[in-house]
C-alpha cells in the first residue's frame, strides 16, 4: 500500500513530518480523484488522462506504488479503452484511496 523508504531517506526517521506529507498527500488525493470523477461522468478524455497523470505522479512519490499503478493504467486505457474499463479502474483507485485512509488513520 505505501513503502515510506523514500520519504524516510528524505526525512529521516521524523514520523510526524512524514505523517504530515501523507496527510497532504491524501487530501490532495481525494480532490484529484473528485477531479476524475467528474471527468468520467462527462467522458471528457482529456480531463481524465491529465488527472490520472497528476495522481500517478503523486502517488509514486510517496510510496503508493498501487495507486499509482492502478492510474497509470487509467491513464493508459483512457484513449483506447471503453467507458466499463476506466470505471472498473475508477473503482480500483477509490478503493487504495480508501486503504491509504485507513492506514494513515491507524498510525495516529
Amino acid at each position: 500500500m505505501l513503502d515510506d523508504s523514500g520519504l524516510r531517506e528524505l526525512l529521516g526517521d521524523d514520523d510526524l513530518a512524514i505523517q504530515m506529507v501523507l496527510t497532504s498527500f491524501l487530501d490532495s488525493s481525494k480532490l484529484i480523484y473528485s477531479d476524475i470523477e467528474k471527468a468520467a461522468a462527462v467522458v471528457d478524455r482529456d480531463a481524465l488522462e491529465h488527472a490520472a497523470h497528476k495522481l500517478k505522479s503523486a502517488s509514486y512519490s510517496v510510496g503508493a506504488t498501487a495507486l499509482g499503478d492502478a492510474c497509470q493504467k487509467l491513464e493508459d486505457c483512457v484513449c483506447e479503452s471503453g467507458e466499463q474499463e476506466i470505471f472498473s479502474l475508477l473503482k480500483i483507485i477509490e478503493t487504495q484511496l480508501q486503504e491509504i485512509d485507513a492506514y494513515l488513520t491507524a498510525r495516529q
